[in-house]
């Protein structure tokens, strides 16, 4: 871990262990799956209810990843009819793929490809500002940036979460641009910065107990663990 992210934390239990493992599993959806999430050769596939009868599989918007949202955040994000639910969140991923690491190493560039899509890599977000939709032509895209994400909530809802999270992109959107033109020859260096991240959100995630206890009971239900 990088000196700026580094923090004294009290060892992780037994179940924050657990926890903490599952929220770094890949995930692979499969619209084919009616509400089954398993896992298999190390990768979570699940099923997605959200957008059923859209084309595009999206693992932030997986059903796993709704249930982890609805823990997390205590927000009912889909309504009866598998839509987003008033006044509307999403899912997205904060760290991704496309960024800046379509310039690493082939080794390292698969390596990401194949982490960044886990739940503790997936944050909520507006839906209005957020989501591709053509009704909605003020969308804003976050580009990875922290700032850019927490601009959209009125109330940090990620306030508990954050805690030595220091990532690459900070600023205005514009700014990240900047930032990742500048990062292009040090791709592998920013992929193992993005995934320190991620790792680093996962364990703030399991050091809230309440949180910790549903999850640990959800993923015990659906034989994760």
């Amino acid at each position: 871990m990088s000196e700026e992210n580094k923090k004294v934390y009290s060892p992780l239990k037994y179940k924050q262990i657990k926890v903490k493992e599952i929220l770094l599993i890949p995930i692979h959806v499969d619209k084919n799956l009616n509400y089954e999430i398993f896992i298999h050769n190390g990768i979570i596939y699940s099923g997605q209810r959200y957008g059923k009868t859209k084309k595009y599989e999206d693992p932030d918007m997986s059903d796993i990843a709704v249930e982890f949202y609805e823990i997390l955040y205590g927000i009912k994000i889909l309504n009866e009819n598998n839509g987003i639910e008033f006044p509307g969140y999403a899912g997205d991923t904060m760290n991704s793929y496309k960024s800046v690491a379509k310039f690493a190493l082939e080794d390292k560039r698969q390596e990401w490809y194949l982490r960044y899509h886990c739940l503790a890599n997936f944050w909520l977000y507006p839906y209005k500002k957020t989501r591709r939709e053509s009704k909605y032509p003020g969308r804003v895209s976050c580009n990875d940036s922290l700032d850019a994400y927490l601009s959209l909530h009125e109330v940090n809802i990620d306030q508990h979460y954050l805690s030595g999270y220091n990532p690459l992109w900070r600023g205005t959107k514009a700014e990240i641009k900047n930032h990742q033109n500048q990062y292009k020859n040090q791709a592998d260096m920013v992929i193992n910065k993005m995934i320190e991240c991620i790792e680093l959100r996962a364990d703030n995630i399991v050091r809230d107990e309440k949180v910790c206890n549903e999850l640990y009971d959800f993923f015990k239900e659906k034989k994760l663990l």
